[in-house]
């Protein structure tokens, strides 16, 4: 299964250089996986050009690809993360990695024409999903088995069940605790952290870290870190907490930067 850990765990010097166009363009995260049809990097001062399967991407001039520790030939069936420009769709940033074996899982944002399904899927991947393979609900999560079909892009060809922790959908949320209520045998909890709020499953106890502190310490008004494990209704079925680090990192998502009067 293609996780966050795994991409996150790169240091951010493999992520390659952003053009002085990206802060003032703002871009949205994308993550493609197939076959590397072509790959022609940019200079200071000529667009480049990336093709993964049938789709293909300009590299803003001056953006150099970072490495994940992969052999970067045509031919080869890799994945792609990068920034991408919102107004002119160029690649702002972009790092190439192994594609990783197992199942695809993610929560499904989208589903287009053409069977082009959206998945939250850690980085919004963009998967096609074949002939005789169900059409999936907008939020609903979901494990796809793929595989890169002729023309080289990666393709669902069957659904397998959700039914493992690694599998499922992972919350993370930091902020002031407003609200927490944990579950007992026979009723739900609830745990609200800053703005989001997270309902318990019935007869979930505070799971803690299964190799160190499992004492829950978890209290209304202070700065906390909640990460859980949701099951198939979106209530936690494991979670714990932690106090907030001096020092927060993720992946970014999406960027707008501000114009003129507006936010």
């Amino acid at each position: 299964m293609r996780t966050l850990a795994f991409v996150a765990a790169l240091t951010a010097a493999a992520l390659g250089s952003t053009p002085a166009a990206a802060a003032s363009e703002g871009a949205i995260a994308l993550q493609v996986c197939g076959r590397l049809v072509e790959h022609r990097p940019a200079t200071a001062t000529d667009p480049g050009r990336l093709v993964m399967g049938t789709r293909s991407y300009v590299v803003a001039p001056a953006t150099v690809a970072g490495n994940g520790g992969v052999e970067v030939a045509t031919g080869r069936v890799l994945c792609v993360e990068a920034a991408q420009g919102r107004t002119s769709g160029q690649l702002l940033r972009y790092l190439f990695y192994p594609s990783l074996p197992g199942p695809t899982c993610g929560n499904v944002l989208a589903v287009r024409d053409g069977g082009l399904v959206h998945l939250r899927a850690e980085f919004g991947l963009a998967i096609l999903a074949r002939a005789g393979v169900p059409e999936p609900r907008p939020g609903e999560r979901v494990c796809y088995v793929t595989s890169v079909a002729a023309d080289g892009d990666l393709a669902a060809t069957g659904t397998d069940p959700v039914d493992t922790t690694l599998e499922r959908e992972w919350a993370w949320h930091c902020g002031t605790v407003r609200l927490y209520r944990p579950a007992t045998a026979t009723t739900p909890g609830t745990i609200t952290v800053g703005s989001e709020t997270f309902a318990i499953a019935r007869g979930t106890a505070y799971t803690g870290d299964p190799a160190g502190d499992r004492t829950d310490r978890t209290t209304a008004g202070q700065n906390m870190c909640l990460r859980g494990v949701r099951g198939p209704d979106l209530a936690l079925i494991e979670y714990l907490t932690g106090p907030m680090s001096a020092t927060t990192g993720g992946i970014a998502h999406e960027y707008v930067p501000p114009s003129g009067g507006t936010a």
